[in-house]
């Protein structure tokens, strides 16, 4: 049985469920629908086509694949087929009856001599997903999808709420210097790491651990990344464990030209002085497209970041490597392969207090807290298209990676007397696949179209935690040492995943279809190791020094179902979906991590459920996406302070208590808007997002109950405007972020500033962009926080050092780009 508390109330699924997945599997009469690929006349794909199609009373459109694949519903014949895509003559054809074969599309490159900057900006910078897309089913979601290089007037951006300012109601972190790592949460998650979402790389897992430990230390730099997807909660049942949906990173291609095709970037990034010091860092990065044969192409990326931070003690290097191949065995077989590595430093200034962050917030009261990572990524992939209408994708991907966490994690009302430090480190190995295969039937009773996703994932994991002390020198030695006086723990996380998924389209009229579906997930997480507590009075003399071993395993059976609609008229789309989601327990929530955190032995896994319904509407030149959503949470994992038995002289300490605290539910409303406004001679780009929520703990005899949820914002709203004309790129970014809370009590204010209120908050930002000569080359300025508003997004508990961790003031960022243009 499915429940969902909210206000209360229970929902009941299955018997919907049954009566629609019966439907499923008993149609196999369907409707018209038309399929085909969009080619340059090179016969390489082109990625995300346009396709419209329009009759005397019907007009319809999608948006291609990355493969150039499209399919479209028909609800009548004759028709014109409208192809178009960035930087290709768009074409018509005129089609008279129903065809069963496949059409190939062919684009001719545009020869007319205009500015590239305004060819690109004729097409949106955002679209929501097609129905099907590389093995994924996206009917009668939230989806989204952004166009990083059509979205940013200056090339090498690494603010993220510049990047993401499409996504309503995105809650972004903004506590580092050159967008090293990514902090996103939606409808009121927690940002960290972007731990509740299912985080991507060509549709293979990036994080630490997927199942076990979904934090993502790594993420691509922009400057490799074709397109950015985010499909809401109901991406659960082809994506499994998380809460707030998929989000993920397609990286650029072989682009199937038969030259090499080089692109570099050299950017620097200033910062006011203080005191006569000047800080700021350079960003490098090259990237190559080139074949190796008449079918088959690599494309290289190498990105390089280094410098100092807007606070003291923030130096960093970063470095990160790609590469992918693709083969073009066949019209019906294509071959993929990937690595990417990255290799990061930094040096962490620590959290303040209230006072500090009022009266200084460039001051750091830490000098020896380090952070470092290596992250390999590797996988291949197959697609095949078979001779009876079913398309497979089959992929296998590793993650091999290690982080380590040094420093004195004191609050930062306390002085760091510069004794050894503490010291985490994790090593990370995992192997994932994922195989699926989808089909389309036509059927001329309903005049529909129906499709069947199934698939298969499964995940295995071999994970080791330690916990200690290193030296107490201020350098990045992440070397253990024995400390007699300090606990310390040392842990493996074995774990493993199965899943089985089925997800279909039925397609009841032209204009109405049904997306039921279901996954079943079987888990198995472990954990054993040995852990050490001293306990001392106040004299520092040894009261207890134990060491204990532990070892805990737990299977479980998931089982995620859920359904969607969809109702098209035209270029108009009335959408909804409701959908069960999960949320394995983490290492995170079960190691031991000091700073007085203790974890609750009964803690069990999280469970919800997702509702949205939309309603949104595409055309050549606007775009808009208005939804509601709730988001029900049963068994929420969070912290609360407790107090607990001690050994004497203390007998009582207080502490924060790891545990499942209470039912939740999030309203909201997500508004996503894009204009494109041509004139004679110039293109304005107009878009952003506005998102309202409302977090409140419910259904519970707890203290909270009734309390608000930390990590809902009042409101989001971002927008910009970007003018071209000629050779110009003219781009102005606006963000308003209201006040949210960081813990369940709602507290305001604390001494230490590990928790309390996050205030309102207001940026702007500013971007200009001139091609040189022939324009191959480009120049770019970009302003960022032009009012050097004092704000910050984060309160840490732990690393990278606990308190207040203030956003970057006013900065300029001077960018000079080498794209030949072809």
């Amino acid at each position: 049985m499915f429940e969902m508390r909210g206000a209360g109330n229970f929902w009941k699924m299955e018997n919907s469920l049954v009566l629609f997945c019966a439907m499923l599997c008993s149609s196999f009469l369907f409707g018209q629908t038309l399929q085909g690929k969009v080619i340059a006349e090179d016969g390489f794909p082109i990625p995300y086509p346009s396709i419209v199609w329009k009759t005397q009373s019907t007009e319809s459109n999608v948006l291609g694949a990355d493969d150039g694949t499209f399919q479209i519903g028909i609800e009548e014949f004759p028709g014109t087929l409208s192809c178009s895509a960035v930087g290709y003559e768009a074409t018509k054809k005129s089609i008279d009856n129903p065809t069963n074969s496949p059409l190939v599309i062919v684009l001719n490159k545009l020869t007319v001599e205009i500015n590239q900057a305004l060819i690109e900006s004729t097409q949106s910078s955002t679209e929501w997903l097609p129905s099907l897309s590389n093995g994924g089913l996206y009917r009668g979601m939230k989806s989204l999808a952004i166009r990083p290089e059509a979205t940013l007037s200056v090339p090498g951006e690494v603010q993220a709420r510049n990047i993401f300012s499409a996504i309503a109601g995105a809650n972004i972190w903004e506590s580092d210097a050159a967008g090293l790592q990514l902090g996103i949460g939606v409808r009121g998650l927690s940002p960290n790491r972007s731990a509740y979402l299912s985080i991507r790389q060509d549709g293979v897992p990036i994080a630490a651990d997927p199942l076990g430990y979904p934090e993502a230390y790594y993420t691509p730099p922009l400057q490799m990344v074709e397109a950015i997807s985010l499909v809401s909660g109901a991406a659960a049942l082809q994506y499994g464990s998380q809460l707030g949906g998929l989000l993920n990173f397609q990286m650029k291609r072989w682009n199937g030209h038969d030259a090499v095709d080089l692109t570099c970037l050299i950017s620097a990034t200033a910062y006011l002085p203080e005191e006569r010091e000047y800080r700021g860092n350079q960003h490098v990065a090259i990237q190559a497209s080139l074949p190796t044969s008449a079918e088959s192409g690599l494309f290289f990326a190498i990105d390089n970041k280094t410098g100092t931070g807007w606070r003291e003690n923030g130096r960093f290097k970063s470095t990160t490597f790609h590469i992918n191949g693709i083969q073009n065995i066949s019209e019906d077989l294509t071959i993929r392969e990937h690595i990417s590595y990255m290799t990061r430093e930094e040096q962490q200034p620590g959290g303040l207090t209230k006072a500090l962050f009022d009266s200084s917030p460039r001051f750091s009261t830490r000098n020896r807290n380090w952070f470092s990572i290596d992250w390999f990524v590797g996988g291949i992939g197959i697609d095949f298209q078979t001779s009876s209408r079913w398309k497979l994708n089959a992929d296998l991907s590793t993650v091999v990676a290690n982080r380590k966490s040094l420093g004195f994690l004191g609050t930062p009302d306390r002085i760091d007397f510069g004794q050894e430090r503490g010291l985490i480190t994790a090593d990370f190995r995992s192997i994932t696949w994922d195989l699926r295969g989808t089909r389309t039937w036509k059927n001329n009773v309903s005049g529909g179209f129906n499709a069947l996703l199934i698939g298969s994932q499964g995940l295995r994991g071999d994970n080791q935690m330690r916990q200690g002390w290193a030296n107490d020198s201020d350098n990045a030695d992440f070397t253990f040492v024995e400390l007699l006086a300090g606990p310390s723990s040392d842990t493996n996380f074995p774990n493993y995943q199965e899943s089985f998924f089925a997800q279909g389209i039925i397609g009841t009229s032209p204009r109405l279809s049904l997306t039921p579906g279901i996954r079943c997930e079987r888990i198995r997480t472990s954990m054993r190791g040995e852990y050490r507590e001293v306990a001392t009075d106040l004299n520092g003399n040894f009261l207890e020094d134990s060491i204990f071993n532990t070892r805990d395993s737990r299977s479980r059976v998931v089982i995620l179902p859920g359904i969607g609609f969809s109702w098209k008229e035209g270029l108009t789309e009335v959408y909804g979906n409701a959908v069960r989601n999960f949320r394995a327990i983490n290492f995170s929530d079960i190691q031991l991590t000091g700073l007085g955190v203790v974890v609750d032995p009964n803690i069990s896994d999280e469970f919800g459920a997702n509702f949205d319904v939309g309603f949104r509407r595409r055309t050549e030149s606007f775009q808009f996406d208005f939804s509601v959503y709730c988001l029900l949470y049963k068994e929420r994992i969070g912290l609360m302070p407790a107090i607990v038995e001690a050994p004497p002289p203390i007998f009582q300490k207080a502490i924060f208590l790891r545990n499942n605290l209470n039912d939740a539910r999030t309203l909201g409303i997500e508004l996503s808007i894009s204009k494109q406004i041509e004139l004679d001679d110039a293109m304005i780009n107009c878009g952003g997002s506005i998102g309202i929520a409302r977090g409140q703990y419910v259904d519970g005899d707890s203290p909270i109950q009734g309390n608000e949820l930390e990590f809902v914002p009042d409101y989001t709203c971002r927008g910009n405007v970007m003018f071209t004309k000629d050779r110009w790129n003219i781009q102005l970014h606006g963000a308003l972020t209201g006040k949210q809370f960081t813990d369940a009590t709602n507290a305001e204010y604390t001494p230490t500033a590990v928790y309390g209120e996050i205030p309102a908050y207001a940026i702007l930002d500013f971007g200009l962009d001139r091609q040189i000569g022939e324009g191959d080359f480009s120049l770019g300025l970009k302003l960022n926080n032009l009012t050097d508003s004092r704000y910050f997004t984060r309160r840490a508990l732990a690393y990278p050092g606990p308190g207040i961790l203030p956003a970057d003031g006013f900065n300029t960022r001077v960018a000079l780009t080498y794209a030949p243009a072809r």
